[in-house]
């Protein structure tokens, strides 16, 4: 089971293809979580939109604009899926990504793995790519003390799975 918290702010141009994104994945998650930052443009209107005909429930969160980790925590408050994907609302991911990363879970030799995160191509907003090739995460392996460490996770945050309970 996979819930996907999707903090988005003033992202009405960009969030109908991030959940659209979500929505042709090969294995689809249980719900989809956008928690609105406060926006003022149509960001809450879109998703209501869209929630309407969705194949996933669409869970609608509003709140003050706290910024993009507060919305990911009142996201992760309101998910009780054993996993946890994480994604902007500026971001869209490959049709297979949920179920190659679910696949790693089960297949892993690391009884406690807690987290995996996958490449990632930076475009703009037109789908261009700005670098001519992936960007793959530098770590692997047990990553939590470098990880916890540094503060941060190697890549884009919309690359990662997470076990919740982690």
């Amino acid at each position: 089971m996979v819930d996907v918290i999707i903090p988005a702010y003033n992202a009405q141009h960009f969030i109908e293809k991030t959940i659209d994104s979500v929505l042709r994945q090969t294995y689809l998650p249980e719900k989809i979580i956008v928690v609105d930052d406060g926006s003022i443009d149509k960001t809450v209107e879109v998703v209501k939109n869209i929630s309407e005909t969705s194949k996933v429930p669409i869970i609608l969160i509003s709140q003050e604009n706290k910024g993009p980790n507060a919305a990911r925590n009142v996201g992760l408050e309101n998910s009780d899926s054993e996993f946890i994907a994480l994604l902007d609302a500026d971001d869209i991911w490959k049709e297979e990504k949920l179920e190659k990363q679910l696949e790693l879970f089960e297949k892993s030799e690391f009884e406690n793995l807690g987290l995996v995160y996958c490449g990632y191509e930076l475009v703009d907003e037109n789908g261009s790519n700005v670098k001519k090739k992936n960007i793959f995460p530098q770590l692997r392996g047990k990553v939590f003390y470098p990880l916890l460490k540094a503060n941060l996770i190697s890549g884009s945050c919309s690359s990662v799975l997470i076990k919740k309970r982690c």
